[in-house]
Order: structure tokens, then sequence, then C-alpha cells
């Protein structure tokens, strides 16, 4: 992402694996050049225990960080159809401009 942002005004990140993102969220809480989208498992005891999707971003970064927690045993039918709805909710956003770039991790 630190790579795409020296090129691309405004980065997509989507995290689709089974742990929250948390480093990426981390990196970008405060920004709104960047986008993070983490999907992943959420249940009590499960690592990192972090990702609720009140964690939606600091400062300039407030909406630009999704997070939407899964129970254990979800398909990849289901990750992706929440995908396409909080992509879909994102554009219909006021002021959300798209990104220039897409990374899915």
């Amino acid at each position: 992402v630190l790579e795409l942002q020296k090129v691309f005004r405004r980065v997509l990140c989507v995290d689709l694996d089974v742990h929250h993102g948390d480093g990426t969220e981390r990196a970008f809480l405060h920004t709104d050049s960047v986008t993070t989208v983490s999907l992943h498992q959420l249940e009590p005891g499960f690592f990192p225990g972090t990702g609720h999707p009140s964690a939606t971003g600091r400062g300039r970064g407030t909406g630009f960080n999704i997070n939407v927690g899964f129970p254990h045993g979800t398909n990849g039918a289901v990750y992706l159809a929440r995908l396409e709805q909080e992509l879909d909710r994102l554009r219909s956003t006021t002021g959300y401009a798209p990104p220039d770039a897409v990374v899915v991790v």
C-alpha cells in the first residue's frame, strides 16, 4: 500500500483472510487516502481479538476503515457477497472518491 501511495492518490486495501488486518488498520487509521476493508472471523477468544465494526477510523480517516466480522465456518460466497455490499455502500457515500488502485491482501 505504501508503494501504491507513491503513485496513486487513493488506494483501496481489501483483506480477505480469516484474521483481522490489524496492522493495516493501524497504519492507515487516520487517513482518508487509503480505505481499508477487513473481512475476518470475529468471535470471543479468536486472535487477534480486534476488528469490531465500530472501529471505523479516526480523525480524517473516520469512515475509511471498514471491519466486517463473521462467525467460524462462514464460506467464501458469504464473504464476497458482504464485500460487494460494503463496496456498494462506499460508492453511495456522499463525498467518497473511488480508488485509483486496489490491492487485495
